[in-house]
């Protein structure tokens, strides 16, 4: 193994040749010089890793080749060979510059080591000066850039301001010690409604005398919260009196850790609503399209026994009816005083042959199941209605056991062929949000997980108060999701279900849903074993009473659609 290059400087042959066959054998390749005047113009001439001259040489000696060496280059390690008589020449050497001596009569196995030494210590100076030389070039490259960027500040500044004052979003800067306006620009003015009369760009003077109260008020939310955190923070989405819908947040400006400024960031994403509305309608749509075929069974069974029975009925109607001809007929014989006796035994007859106790009976509980079958026809009906029906934009007091029974009442013909459900529902406090959406999530995941089950399994859900917050988890005995897919399942599109199978949308909505709730949906799963959906809501005292009430920091979404 190639270890370095050496040259061997004696005015004795053989020293040369006995050191240069031992560094030889050791991987280094040596060339050799028997005057110091050789030595340095070989080296002028070529590069070595390390230099091993005897001090004593006839002209110029060790101690002169080290200082012409030095002249040249500082990094080459030269190793001085001496005896013991000039070892204060090799120590005064040593220091002036020299690597270290080696005294005769040689160790050669040490002396292998020295030159080692000596090799690794020239390999480390000649890195270090690369490095300087590198940071040398990158410094005078970068001067030269801010000497640039300097000369064009000015400009560039100007620029990025006009660029501020045109954007597409409103901008709004406060100086962080007193909460003054340092930069508004043009849309900033629109979406947060400021006060007529202020033209100028630039203000002294504190937000809350430039916007209408309410507006003053949402600034000063997100001016608190940045204060107290130190993070960026965010409104819920809101409408201004144009009835555009907006989204506000705030980012600090800290140096040496003080709040230099706050920035104020609102954006009109009134179309961006409107268009996740119509994709919620239409995810509902969907999940009622996979739904249809159930729910259509659901109805067909009661529908079918209604009919029957009311087949039997009509029947047993038409008997009576004419039970009770009979006994018209026997009253008008009554009445006129004629004999009854073959009118009753007709009559006793005809309720021996039409069983008129069994009639009267089975009428009741015919019009019992009617009843009960109507009742389930209707119930189905509602939750489909409820489920598909666009939600007010008024949050209502919810009862989240009551979403779930819904959910599972409409999604029963999904689950009855695959899964066994066991619900454990807790005695919880209202909610406040839109059933129907929360509806929609529960529907999502347990057409996910008896989806998730091959032959026959185990849907448990399971509701609870834990520290305040509503706990609901869904769990399925299914197939389980792969670890790689996991991150992957609440994104947009993402699903693992066969082309037309699965719109890809569910469980993003579903996440959508609960945020917009002021919840978290977690995600464990056991490939082969199964899942759980664990979902966590405010109770209503501490969920947002209105839309524009919530604020708080802006959220990262875990990402667990199968």
């Amino acid at each position: 193994m190639y270890r370095g290059k050496v040259l061997v400087v004696d005015d004795d042959g053989a020293v040369n040749a006995m050191l240069s066959d031992v560094l030889s054998r050791h991987g280094y390749h040596t060339e050799t010089a028997d005057a110091g005047e050789q030595a340095l113009a070989k080296y002028r001439r070529d590069a070595y890793d390390v230099v091993v001259s005897d001090i004593k040489m006839p002209g110029m000696d060790g101690t002169d080749l080290l200082r012409g060496i030095r002249e040249v280059d500082e990094d080459t390690s030269v190793i001085l060979v001496t005896g013991y008589a000039d070892l204060a020449s090799a120590r005064d050497a040593v220091k002036s510059g020299a690597f270290d001596y080696v005294l005769k009569p040689f160790n050669l196995m040490e002396f292998v080591r020295e030159v080692d030494d000596a090799a690794a210590e020239t390999r480390r100076h000649r890195e270090q000066r690369e490095e300087r030389e590198k940071l040398q070039v990158l410094v005078e490259e970068r001067t030269q850039d801010l000497e640039f960027q300097s000369s064009v500040l000015q400009l560039e500044q100007e620029r990025f301001h006009s660029i501020l004052k045109d954007a597409n979003f409103g901008l709004l800067v406060l100086n962080g010690d007193d909460d003054g306006v340092i930069l508004i620009n043009h849309q900033a003015k629109r979406y947060l409604q400021i006060r007529p009369g202020r033209s100028v760009e630039f203000f002294a003077e504190h937000f809350g005398q430039l916007f209408p109260d309410e507006m003053s008020e949402r600034i000063a939310r997100l001016v608190t919260r940045v204060k107290q955190t130190g993070k960026v923070c965010r409104l819920a989405s809101f409408t201004n009196d144009e009835g555009l819908i907006l989204d506000m947040q705030s980012y600090p400006v800290l140096a040496a850790g003080m709040l230099r400024a706050t920035v104020i960031v609102v954006n009109d994403i009134t179309e961006r609503t409107q268009l996740e509305e119509k994709l919620l309608m239409s995810s509902k749509l969907a999940g009622i399209g996979e739904l249809a075929a159930g729910i259509a069974h659901e109805i067909n069974n009661p529908i079918g026994f209604v009919a029957s029975n009311t087949r039997t009925l009509r029947r047993y109607v038409k008997d009576l009816a004419e039970l009770v001809g009979e006994y018209h007929k026997l009253r008008d014989v009554a009445a006129a005083g004629e004999a009854c006796t073959e009118m009753i035994k007709k009559i006793e007859a005809l309720e021996d042959r039409l069983d008129v106790g069994y009639v009267l009976e089975d009428m009741q509980s015919l019009v019992s199941e009617n009843r009960d079958g109507i009742e389930r026809v209707v119930k189905i009906l509602r939750d489909l209605k409820n489920f598909s029906h666009a939600d007010d934009e008024t949050p209502q007091q919810v009862d989240l056991n009551t979403v779930i029974e819904d959910a599972l009442n409409l999604a029963r013909n999904e689950l009855k062929y695959k899964a066994q459900v066991e619900t454990n529902l807790g005695e919880l406090p209202p909610i406040t949000g839109h059933p129907g959406q929360l509806s929609q999530v529960f529907i999502n995941m347990l057409v996910n997980a008896a989806n998730a089950i091959e032959h026959k399994g185990t849907i448990t859900i399971t509701t609870a108060v834990i520290d305040d917050r509503i706990v609901a988890t869904v769990r399925d005995t299914g197939s389980g999701i792969a670890p790689e897919v996991l991150p992957c399942i609440f994104d947009p599109f993402f699903t693992t279900k066969e082309r037309g199978h699965g719109t890809g949308l569910g469980l993003s909505i579903a996440l959508e849903i609960v945020q917009q709730h002021g919840g978290t949906i977690s995600v464990e799963s056991t490939p082969g074993k199964g899942t759980t959906f664990t979902l966590e809501l405010p109770a209503a005292h501490d969920a947002p009473k209105h839309k524009e009430d919530a604020d708080g920091n802006q959220a990262a979404s875990d990402r667990p659609d199968r």
